[in-house]
């Protein structure tokens, strides 16, 4: 992947990639962003520079608003999220002694 597509980050002040965690309201792992800028869709802007790799608090906050995948006129995001598997809904309610599930997570009377 060529660092030169990733020209806004100039200008930017620049953060060590494994340092960016630090920057995040909630825990993000370093490992998690050599993902994010290896992405072939969606990307994580970075820089090499002397051997390290740089990101910007700007390049962040960017990854995150396409990450969302904001779609509409108003601006709404859109997050999938997967559905549980019904096998782990009912063990769920057996865990806690909850009546059965009856057809489409209704609760059966």
């Amino acid at each position: 992947m060529s660092d030169q597509k990733f020209s806004g980050l100039a200008g930017e002040p620049l953060v060590l990639l494994t340092q960016a965690g630090t920057h995040c309201p909630v825990h993000v792992s370093a490992a998690s962003f050599q993902r994010y800028w290896r992405r072939e869709e969606n990307p994580l802007e970075t820089v090499l520079l002397f051997g390290k790799r740089y990101t910007s608090i700007e390049a962040l906050h960017r990854f995150v608003e396409r990450s969302l995948n904001v779609s509409g006129d108003d601006n709404t995001p859109v997050i999938q999220t997967s559905q549980p598997k019904s096998r782990d809904v009912e063990s769920g309610r057996k865990k806690f002694n909850l009546p059965p599930s009856g057809k489409n997570g209704e609760v059966a009377k």
